[in-house]
């Protein structure tokens, strides 16, 4: 039997942050792409399934919760699972809290600034599973 290896899209403007996001996942073994702007992730979800998407709130060509919207229409499932990340929550970075989103009527996880990736790791476990 075999299993499919879920799928991160990590759409984060900072290269460093990306990295620090993304390559605990990989070496958890999620499969793992970046991002440094909305609409070429937003063109990627258009052709590629994701199983989630780690979402950078301020982005130089559109907000987050802008791109999330974008990402949902051009995935088709409005049901896209989502984690947040923003410098405007970094005082409960400090002290590994997760607050919550709301898009269009549905609440997501978010993590301040530095993140911590041991937490981004549990929210994307509690989220969608271990990498198979």
């Amino acid at each position: 039997m075999s299993t499919k290896t879920k799928r991160i899209l990590v759409l984060e403007d900072d290269k460093t942050t990306s990295h620090i996001i993304a390559w605990p996942l990989m070496r958890l073994g999620y499969s793992v792409v970046e991002a440094h702007e909305a609409h070429k992730a937003i063109e990627f979800v258009g052709e590629d399934k994701v199983d989630l998407v780690v979402c950078d709130m301020m982005l130089p060509d559109m907000k987050g919760t802008d791109a999330l919207r974008e990402m949902v229409k051009a995935s088709g499932n409005v049901y896209l699972k989502a984690v947040f990340v923003t410098s405007l929550l970094s005082k409960l970075a400090k002290k590994g809290h997760e607050a919550k989103i709301e898009v269009d009527g549905l609440h997501y996880p978010a993590l301040g600034k530095p993140v911590r990736p041991e937490v981004v790791r549990a929210i994307v476990e509690r989220l969608v599973g271990g990498p198979n």
